[in-house]
């Protein structure tokens, strides 16, 4: 009769950690590739980093050939409007 009950215990157990009720703990870690959490591990650090640099040193190159051909251009018209002094010019 004793192995009778521990039968229908062990039974009863199994059946419950099959419902998830009963955790087992004979589990196994979960494994991880060092290797792949050290790169993953530098990579946000690298795109953290990049971040900080847009920050703290302006804006893309993109935007920085705009501004550069604005002021090109406002330059240009400046010099246009320029008087030039010559032998007919009495400030010259």
């Amino acid at each position: 009769m004793d192995v009778m009950k521990r039968t229908e215990e062990v039974t009863v157990y199994y059946d419950d950690a099959l419902k998830g009720e009963i955790e087992d703990k004979t589990r196994m870690a979960e494994l991880i590739n060092l290797n792949k959490a050290r790169k993953a591990k530098a990579k946000s650090e690298k795109s953290a980093q990049a971040a900080e640099n847009r920050i703290l040193y302006g804006i893309s190159t993109h935007v920085r050939k705009i501004e550069k051909t604005k002021q090109k251009r406002d330059a240009e018209k400046v010099d246009a409007h320029r008087l030039k002094s010559g032998p007919d010019n009495k400030n010259g």
